[in-house]
């Protein structure tokens, strides 16, 4: 109900409901903070989504900010994560270019990438995009961790 300053009179106002099915609630409530303010407070686990968003909505600045943090955010505790939900958001342009600094992360640290508990939770495609890559580790190795992955 909105009403009028000058004769006070109230008038019902139905607007469209906007769904957004493509982000969660929490990137979504970021997205709306940074349109309203144009500042939010970004968590690590949010970035591919929240690069996404950025895209989807036209949101330059945020996106080169979540870009910028990006290096300081790829971990051990956070690289499998990531490199999943990049395959949800992989049609943005930006996640794209994210995702290639993730897998650079990978090639560096294969060994240790394929000894993390967390990686047999991989998604069978980003798993097939890690092994496609020329890495610098032996088969028998890639192969172990290829059933370390099927058994779980």
């Amino acid at each position: 109900v909105v009403s009028t300053q000058s004769t006070g009179e109230k008038t019902k106002i139905t607007l469209p409901k906007i769904t957004v099915d493509e982000f969660n609630y929490s990137v979504m409530n970021v997205v709306l903070q940074y349109i309203h303010t144009g500042s939010c407070y970004i968590v690590t686990n949010h970035l591919p989504c929240l690069i996404a968003a950025a895209d989807r909505f036209d949101l330059p600045e945020l996106r080169e900010a979540c870009l910028k943090i990006l290096p300081s955010a790829i971990s051990f505790d956070t690289i499998i994560d990531m490199l999943n939900a990049m395959e949800h958001y992989i049609q943005y342009k930006s996640v794209k270019s994210m995702l290639q600094k993730l897998l650079e992360f990978v090639d560096q640290n294969i060994r240790d990438v394929l000894c993390l508990p967390s990686f047999c939770n991989l998604s069978e495609h980003v798993l097939q995009l890690v092994f496609a890559r020329d890495l610098d580790i032996d088969e028998i190795v890639k192969y172990n961790a290829a059933i370390r992955w099927g058994r779980s």
